[in-house]
């Protein structure tokens, strides 16, 4: 097999996929593992149902964030893999992992739309559950804080999750806006399509 490499974490992990060797006439079948590497030692990390796509993300203590065929995103954590499950669909997709190990993503709902998502402690909570709307989350601080997105019949806005409420950043857009990051300080990088030509934002919190 030939290794990936797809992330460097904070702890010096690295984890990527595992693309099996060509079949007779040409051709890798699609990886069914995923790496982790650490000091010296490989590890393969094997799915506990489906097979994993791509490394996400890896925190500093190791825990890797992998998407799944054919099954929701998993957290693999020293040898143990655990599926994140779904909001009532069929799909997760994973985005980004803190180093406290929250998971922050997008999952189908029942009625098939996509909303964001922070799994925390085995439980996956719905940051935008409101029917007609689709959201997708970016990034999570170690605060449990989250970015990202929100479309409905009122545009495409950034935003962020924060306490049991969503804050919208306020960016002016008309062409499409998008948040990079958001960071422990609740700071959150953005970008957007303006009159002006493409433009950064970082918007910052403030007490009240």
């Amino acid at each position: 097999y030939t290794l990936i490499p797809q992330h460097l974490g904070d702890g010096g992990h690295v984890v990527g996929g595992v693309l099996p060797l060509a079949v007779p006439g040409g051709g890798h079948p699609t990886p069914s593992t995923g790496f982790v590497w650490h000091e010296g030692v490989l590890t393969i990390a094997v799915p506990s149902s489906g097979a994993f796509r791509q490394a996400v993300d890896v925190d500093r203590s190791g825990r890797v964030l992998f998407d799944a065929f054919g099954s929701p995103a998993a957290l693999w954590d020293d040898g143990v893999t655990i599926d994140l499950g779904t909001l009532g669909g069929t799909t997760t997709y994973g985005a980004d992992i803190s180093e406290r190990g929250a998971v922050a993503g997008s999952s189908s709902t029942a009625s098939g739309e996509q909303h964001a998502f922070l799994w925390r402690d085995g439980r996956m909570t719905d940051l935008h559950p409101v029917a007609g709307a689709w959201s997708y989350a970016i990034e999570a601080n170690r605060h449990g804080h989250v970015t990202g997105v929100v479309e409905d019949a009122m545009g495409r806005r950034s935003v962020v999750w924060a306490c049991g409420h969503m804050v919208e950043l306020g960016i002016e857009s008309p062409y499409g806006q998008y948040p990079i990051g958001i960071n422990d300080r609740g700071q959150v990088l953005s970008a957007a399509i303006t009159v002006d030509g493409n433009r950064v934002f970082l918007s910052t919190p403030t007490r009240r």
